[in-house]
């Protein structure tokens, strides 16, 4: 089954192994989101209890909220987390991964051809299995900072006009209202799809947050399903962020120093590089006068005496889905310097009480610092995903 899967890959999959054997990280779940399931009709969305999980090993997936209205590529996404995850499982149940780390100890020069060997050589019903009882865990990365318009999908969730350009942190149970009209229910949804949309509906007091985590559950539950596989038994989780997240760390996480140090002119040919835009922004924040927090309109510069512009752009920005639908916005033109500060916790207290966000790079940066919530193995891209 998995042969020509592991043959293709071949060498993503011996780094992802490698990766394995050098991982000092950690898994902390109590940042995290779950479902917990308690049948048909009958799902909450909980945060995990501290210390939650067998180990400090996760696989990272990406995942939209307002913007996907289906989970087309997000179910791709986790079946190859899936599949990771329990080739990640064989190796540590087998003793694969303990033999690599001797291995690398004694400095040996073949390692990589080692790992492929023994890669190729893994039975596929015994991956199968180990997906069915996975021992790593995954971990959906839902941007909560992002606008519900942003790729004009809004309508398909009912969210209030006034909601539009809000993030999707801030949209609560009263600000949307799923909408199944014909001409989507042709072309966009199968039954599966309708099910579960309306299974949702039926759920009380819900953010639009939530209820993305239930549709996603729930449509990851019916791929398993097709496999044999119970989800229940699989370690996933939901990563909200970054909105929120900044108030759980401490003001001695190494993430504010990191901002911090990249937050100076000194370091704007290195924004320019992580970033690739010649005029990059670190942090950005709603505007202060219309509310209006699409990362689209607003724009965002360091200024030469330390002050930060926001400027709620009037520009009009189009918003435009797969189907070629457009929608037209634009910002209210406020402006204002402000001057962010300069020490760690200053900045973490300017995060929380601006309910601001940071670039993406940033974001996955974090990802690697050791006293940050999580250090995922890895991210599951378009491929493979390492």
């Amino acid at each position: 089954m998995f042969d020509q899967q592991i043959q293709e890959n071949i060498f993503s999959l011996s780094k992802f192994v490698y990766y394995l054997c050098i991982h000092t990280g950690h898994f902390n779940s109590e940042f995290l989101y779950k479902v917990k399931d308690s049948g048909p009709g009958n799902l909450e969305v909980i945060t995990p209890f501290k210390g939650e999980g067998v180990n400090s090993y996760s696989i990272m997936m990406g995942g939209e909220i307002a913007n996907s209205f289906t989970t087309l590529y997000e179910g791709e996404y986790f079946l190859k987390a899936l599949f990771l995850s329990g080739l990640a499982s064989v190796l540590i149940r087998n003793g694969f991964i303990a033999k690599y780390k001797e291995l690398l100890a004694k400095e040996v020069d073949n390692l990589d051809d080692i790992i492929q060997n023994d890669l190729r050589g893994l039975d596929s019903d015994l991956i199968l299995d180990n997906m069915k009882t996975p021992l790593v865990a995954i971990v959906s990365s839902l941007d909560n900072d992002i606008v519900p318009i942003r790729y004009n999908k809004h309508k398909y969730w009912g969210v209030d006009e006034s909601k539009e350009l809000v993030r999707c942190s801030e949209i609560g149970p009263s600000d949307y209202q799923i909408n199944i009209d014909t001409e989507l229910e042709n072309y966009l949804l199968t039954k599966m799809d309708k099910d579960i949309l309306i299974e949702i509906s039926g759920y009380d007091d819900i953010s639009l947050e939530k209820a993305k985590i239930i549709q996603l559950y729930r449509s990851f539950q019916k791929l398993t399903e097709k496999l044999g596989i119970n989800i229940k038994n699989i370690p996933l989780y939901f990563s909200l962020s970054p909105i929120n997240t900044f108030s759980k760390l401490d003001s001695s996480n190494s993430f504010f120093e990191v901002l911090r140090a990249l937050y100076t002119l000194d370091n704007r040919n290195l924004q320019r590089k992580l970033s690739r835009r010649h005029e990059p922004w670190i942090i950005s924040w709603k505007c202060s006068k219309c509310g209006n927090s699409s990362k689209s309109v607003l724009y965002s510069k360091l200024l030469g005496d330390g002050k930060t512009k926001i400027k709620c752009r009037s520009k009009k920005v189009d918003f435009v889905n797969e189907s070629g639908e457009s929608i037209t916005k634009s910002g209210c033109g406020h402006e204002v310097n402000i001057q962010i500060p300069k020490d760690k916790e200053g900045i973490r207290n300017f995060l929380i009480e601006k309910k601001a966000t940071c670039n993406f790079t940033v974001k996955f940066l974090s990802n690697v610092l050791k006293d940050y919530y999580i250090n995922p193995i890895c991210l599951v891209a378009g491929d493979i995903g390492i």
